[in-house]
C-alpha cells in the first residue's frame, strides 16, 4: 500500500480536528490507538472521545508539500481551533510535548515541510492563476492570499520574460510630460 501524506480530519461530536501527516494510515492508528488506551496526548480530544466513544476519520487533502500551509487553511476553513473544535495550537507546529524525534524522524519531517524549488513553486501558482482568471479565484484553488499569489505571478512572468497584462512603462516620446502608457 503507497503512502498517502497529507491533511486529515478527525470527528467527534460535530467537531473537528485537523492535522498534517507524511503517512495518513499510520497517523489515524496512532491517534486511534492513543484514544483508546486514553494516552492522547490533546485532552480535549481525549475527553470527547471518552464521553461519546465515537470517532470519523478522514483524508481532507492529498498534499505531497506546502503541508503547514494547507494544515493552518483547513483548520481556519473547518473551524477546528478550540473551542470551536479541537486543535489546541494555530497549526503547523510539531507538538511533540517532551519527547525528541529521532535522526530518521527529525529527516523525514525536514523533506516534508520543505517547499519545492521556489519557481516550480511560482510556475504551480502562475498555472493556477491563468486557469482561474484572477488572483482571487486562483487563492481560493491554493493554500495562499491573493496578495501571495499575486507576487509569485509576477515573480514568475519577470524572471521568465513574460510582461504582465497592463504594465506600466514610462513613455520614452516625451520624457518631459512624465506620461505613462499600457502595454
Amino acid at each position: 500500500m503507497k503512502k498517502k501524506s497529507g491533511i486529515y480530519g478527525i470527528k467527534i461530536n460535530g467537531k473537528m480536528y485537523v492535522g498534517k501527516t507524511l503517512n495518513v494510515n499510520l497517523r489515524w492508528i496512532q491517534h486511534r490507538s492513543n484514544l483508546k488506551r486514553n494516552k492522547h496526548v490533546n485532552p480535549y480530544l481525549q475527553n470527547a472521545y471518552n464521553k461519546h466513544n465515537e470517532v470519523e476519520f478522514s483524508i481532507i487533502e492529498e498534499a505531497e508539500y506546502w503541508l503547514i500551509e494547507k494544515e493552518i487553511m483547513w483548520m481556519d476553513k473547518l473551524k477546528s481551533k478550540y473551542p470551536y473544535g479541537y486543535n489546541i495550537t494555530d497549526g503547523g507546529e510539531q507538538v511533540m510535548l517532551g519527547r525528541k524525534h529521532t535522526e530518521e524522524a527529525k529527516r523525514k519531517i525536514s523533506k516534508a515541510n520543505r517547499k519545492p524549488d521556489y519557481k516550480e513553486r511560482d510556475k504551480e501558482v502562475y498555472d493556477a492563476f491563468i486557469s482561474a482568471g484572477s488572483f482571487v479565484k486562483a487563492a481560493l484553488l491554493l493554500p495562499l492570499s491573493p496578495s501571495s499569489v499575486r507576487g509569485k505571478v509576477r515573480r514568475y512572468e519577470k524572471e521568465n520574460g513574460l510582461l504582465p497584462k497592463n504594465t506600466l512603462k514610462k513613455s520614452l516620446d516625451k520624457p518631459s510630460y512624465n506620461a505613462y502608457i499600457y502595454i
